[in-house]
């Protein structure tokens, strides 16, 4: 995260597409609502972390602190769902660890993309209702209400997810505690929903007439469908070409690792133990609860499953080249949910096996039969081996930290463990806390400075580089602040400027060339900036004439593959 984020520029595709463009144009209208950006209507309850981090400072040189929050609340969760079925100390730290030790999360610690939120809530949700099944505690409703609420708000297809979660709670809750008792979980799941959900919704159904815009929407139904003609086949099942599952098994070996790819190809035999285990359980009054907890974990895992079946674009983006399968990354992210429930149940599958042949080879140990002890561990040896492997998977020249930066920072974590230790031990702990604070203080305003310099120095020059040979030190040298720039490319971030000194714009859909010209001036455009040619979307297509229209306020930038168009717009 320090190494391959912080002291980096942002490079992800969906970060710079719209983000980080999120939380600039809700910086520059003051507002959450602020509908200059392509993807305005998205939610953004994740984002809304990136602009607290962000906000106080002149750039955005702390944004790769996003995801550090639900990272490491992906692994408490885990864990604690791991606990509510039962699962040993051993087994569940094992499970927690193998869930966060994955290539989508270690990417999404260096960027701001928000699939590793929704699992974290959606596992958090899942704990909070067994607890509350258990125990039935005022803090469990009130907290689970709490995840539910800010995992409906991450994204579009968390909504499937928030919805598998509020069928559990009340089937689950209904059985063991009454009709009145789900009735309760309702109302509070509704009232965690209006509080830290459905702001995005409500202001996507004022504005523009569908609650999850564009889709439903019929001043933009056309707009999707020229975007996007064969939706329905971008989804799994939609598309149901013979060649998924292979591609399917692919993704998730080169995504995660052994342990999710088990835990996948297990999924026929992990499901039926966890029903036949629970009905087991149900004759024991006392572990009842935790019966409970398998039913509902293999109703989520299931239906968890057709939530990503049916999660737009997992498959495809282009129409008929599958190239989201073929690039692995995106289907795996978008079922982080589903693959984090199903590596859970292997857990309690493997601990199961555990247990039961601890009471079988025990009794045969004693009876001086040799090896028993080796078989009694054998499960948790294969859970062990299978981790250390995925953790070893993860030294991937992707995740741009090499061994010397780790050394750096388990040398790092060794000194702090260090100072802590003599804190506890000394007899003068204020003094010593409160020494320790001012240095620490000092040392993060220092290092704040440090990264706000490099951030303003590198910003334009690292996105020339990666993008425009010159484009971006061309706009920062003969352009004003506060300067009004369309951008007619999927990236808009960089074009904000390290200080965010420049307004950009992105139309939905160019209708026609007078409705651009319209649009232009009606926005106070002075710079319009494309990508054209075959690369430049389908909804922006019409506004190609108008600037191509006149050599005299264009200048291409070229460098390989990108070429960009940039025309100066006139006043009158």
């Amino acid at each position: 995260m320090v190494t391959g984020g912080l002291l980096r520029f942002p490079t992800d595709w969906d970060t710079l597409m719209y983000h980080l463009p999120f939380v600039n144009h809700w910086l520059q209208a003051g507002s959450l609502y602020a509908s200059g950006g392509m993807r305005w209507s998205d939610p953004g309850n994740n984002e809304l972390i990136t602009l607290w981090i962000v906000a106080p400072f002149s750039g955005d040189f702390l944004c790769t602190l996003t995801n550090l929050p639900a990272t490491i609340l992906l692994g408490c969760a885990a864990v604690e769902l791991g606990r509510q079925l039962g699962l040993s100390v051993h087994f569940r730290h094992i499970a927690g660890l193998a869930v966060v030790s994955n290539f989508v999360v270690l990417k999404q610690l260096i960027d701001v993309e928000n699939d590793v939120a929704v699992a974290a809530l959606f596992l958090s949700c899942l704990s909070f209702v067994l607890r509350y099944v258990k125990c039935g505690g005022a803090e469990e409703l009130i907290l689970g209400a709490i995840c539910f609420g800010l995992l409906a708000g991450v994204k579009f297809y968390a909504l499937g997810y928030a919805a598998v979660v509020a069928t559990t709670a009340v089937l689950l809750v209904a059985k063991e505690a009454g009709a009145r008792s789900a009735g309760r979980v309702t109302a509070w799941g509704l009232a965690g929903f209006a509080l830290f959900g459905a702001y995005w919704y409500a202001r996507n159904w004022i504005a523009d007439g569908s609650p999850v815009f564009p889709a439903w929407a019929p001043a933009a139904s056309d707009d999707l469908g020229q975007s996007h003609p064969t939706f329905w086949q971008t989804t799994f099942i939609g598309n149901g070409r013979p060649e998924l599952f292979r591609l399917a098994i692919e993704a998730v070996w080169s995504m995660t690792g052994p342990y999710h790819l088990a835990a996948l190809l297990s999924l026929p035999v992990t499901l039926p133990w966890l029903v036949i285990s629970g009905f087991r359980q149900i004759k024991h009054p006392a572990r009842s609860r935790e019966a409970a907890a398998r039913f509902g974990l293999f109703f989520a895992a299931i239906a968890s499953g057709l939530v990503l079946l049916i999660t737009p674009f997992a498959v495809e983006d282009v129409p008929g080249t599958l190239n989201q399968m073929r690039w692995k990354y995106c289907p795996v992210r978008y079922g982080l949910c589903f693959l984090s429930l199903l590596v859970i149940a292997l857990s309690l599958v493997m601990s199961d096996i555990f247990h039961n042949l601890q009471l079988v080879l025990g009794r045969l140990g004693e009876r001086g039969l040799p090896f028993t002890k080796f078989f009694v561990n054998l499960p948790f040896a294969l859970l062990g081996a299978a981790e250390l492997a995925q953790v070893y998977g993860l030294s991937n020249p992707e995740s741009q930290a090499s061994y010397i930066d780790n050394v750096f920072i388990a040398v790092d974590v060794l000194l702090v463990g260090w100072v802590v230790f003599l804190v506890a031990r000394s007899r003068f702990q204020l003094t010593v806390v409160f020494v320790l604070s001012l240095a620490a203080i000092g040392g993060v305003a220092s290092a704040g400075h440090q990264l706000s310099e490099r951030w303003h120095q590198g910003f334009a020059a690292h996105y020339d580089e990666m993008l425009a040979n010159g484009l971006f030190m061309h706009l920062r040298a003969t352009q004003p602040c506060g300067s009004r720039i369309c951008v007619l490319d999927l990236r808009p971030y960089p074009f904000f400027g390290s200080a965010r000194q420049f307004r950009v714009c992105q139309p939905p859909h160019i209708r026609s060339e007078q409705w651009f010209r319209t649009y232009l001036h009606s926005q106070k455009i002075t710079i319009v900036v494309a990508r054209l040619g075959q690369d430049l979307p389908l909804h922006w297509m019409n506004g190609q004439p108008l600037l191509r229209s006149d050599d005299r306020r264009r200048r291409l930038v070229r460098e390989g593959f990108w070429v960009y168009t940039v025309a100066y717009v006139d006043s009158d």
